[in-house]
């Protein structure tokens, strides 16, 4: 069989016996490496030259050294590809599967994704039958919602996946259900979303070869110096997980140890379970530097912010509230964090099911935006000072949130309305308190 040359982003599907039942193009027997055009590998270069790739001062990693201090929540928006008489398409357990098989992924990378809609594209053409870039580019064009990771499903085509880059003409990513989260494939979706965050394979030659010994990963290869030189282990790699290639290294003549366990290698892809740090580093740098769009606090919820920015305090600026997490109930994930409150000042959280015009209290300086009733986090352990650096965060309990009496529990289709309490010091050094901007988020 003739194999298509791979397009910018794609990885190929299955070899043959490992494909779908249905008829379909014939799957590619060969393995293709990116393909940039001259266009896209200048601009690639210029994203890499102008310093787009680097994290952002705020988003340095942790203490620990890994990982970031704040998680960003990517909106997905999924579309299922069935025949023309609404037939076939990829079943809600392997949809399921998927999120789950990105998030655990990126873990710890900064990055976590949520599924915020989805619909079906009733085509038997999309569904079995495209052949070749422009009419996938087609489909990448067919009911596209802004500000998310549009992703398509089909039943086959001639890659695996296929993905875009920030300098792509045509953005989303299109993967074959031969290739979605299979137990012997849980790979190829992770690997197509860093491409989206502009995370190249591993044997990536665009700017020449990267040497065994590292000395010019910073400008060859995928451009990431903390993952081995790679010559791409297409069939090269055993049921043990184990490179059996014999290619040597056109720098010096030594033998690779290419990274066969990185999702960016064309390696098997059960094996394939591991980014490295610069990975993580290069993709949330892109979704911050190029794809600010796609970075929420919460996961595919807008948040309301109330009485912003709050009445400025001691420190001469004003508490800023904010959540991370999910607003999904059963993921039970949302925190709360207030910055630029006065360290060492005695902290409560405060939450309401509605929400007023900005008021003003006898013993406070500040403005509070709650409506009655008005549950206080004053159970043992919540009420805490703000660090050094003003800071305090909660980690919310959704099965049991502080409320007008006792905690209760949330649930979906509820808003609740958060603001911080804290103590302060007015003119002339008189006690005080006051209160950080509210956040509203509508739980799911």
């Amino acid at each position: 069989l003739s194999a298509l040359p791979l397009a910018p982003g794609a990885e190929a599907a299955p070899q043959s016996g490992r494909s779908t039942a249905r008829p379909g193009p014939p799957i590619p027997q060969v393995e293709c490496g990116l393909e940039l055009t001259t266009a896209e590998r200048r601009l690639a270069f210029q994203r890499w030259m102008s310093g787009a790739y680097a994290l952002p001062p705020a988003a340095a990693a942790g203490p620990d050294g890994v990982g970031a201090p704040v998680t960003y929540f990517v909106p997905l928006f999924f579309h299922v590809v069935r025949n023309s008489a609404g037939q076939g398409g990829l079943p809600q357990a392997r949809l399921d599967q998927a999120l789950v098989d990105a998030n655990e992924a990126f873990a710890g990378s900064g990055l976590q994704f949520c599924v915020v809609g989805q619909d079906t594209i009733d085509d038997s053409f999309y569904h079995s039958q495209m052949s070749n870039l422009s009419e996938i580019d087609a489909l990448r064009q067919t009911n596209v919602v802004p500000d998310a990771i549009n992703i398509y499903f089909v039943e086959s085509f001639p890659y695996c996946g296929i993905s875009s880059f920030t300098f792509s003409s045509v953005q989303g990513i299109v993967m074959n259900n031969a290739c979605t989260a299979l137990p012997t494939n849980r790979s190829t979706f992770p690997h197509e979303i860093a491409h989206y965050f502009d995370v190249y394979h591993t044997h990536e030659t665009f700017q020449g070869p990267e040497c065994v010994n590292g000395s010019n990963c910073a400008f060859a290869g995928d451009l990431v110096c903390d993952t081995p030189a790679d010559p791409n282990v297409l069939g090269q790699v055993d049921l043990s997980c184990q490179y059996s290639g014999a290619a040597v290294d056109p720098c010096s003549g030594a033998a690779y140890d290419p990274p066969v366990e990185n999702f960016m290698s064309y390696s098997r892809k059960e094996c394939r379970d591991t980014f490295t740090q610069g990975q993580r580093e290069r993709a949330l740098a892109t979704l911050l530097n190029l794809r600010p769009e796609l970075a929420h606090p919460v996961c595919g919820d807008e948040l309301e912010f109330l009485c912003d920015p709050a009445v400025p305090n001691s420190t001469g600026l004003s508490a800023a509230l904010t959540l991370s997490g999910s607003a999904v109930v059963g993921e039970n994930t949302l925190t709360l964090l207030a910055t630029q409150v006065p360290p060492g000042q005695f902290t409560m959280f405060v939450n309401s099911p509605t929400a007023t015009a900005p008021a003003s209290l006898p013993t406070s300086s500040g403005l509070i935006c709650l409506g009655a009733p008005i549950a206080r986090h004053n159970q043992p352990g919540l009420v805490a000072p703000a660090d050094p650096n003003g800071a305090v965060s909660q980690v919310l309990d959704l099965s049991a949130l502080p409320a007008a009496i006792g905690v209760a529990p949330v649930t979906a289709g509820e808003s609740r309305t958060f603001q911080l309490w804290f103590r302060d010091v007015g003119a002339g050094g008189a006690a005080t308190s006051n209160f950080s901007n509210a956040v509203t988020i509508e739980f799911r």
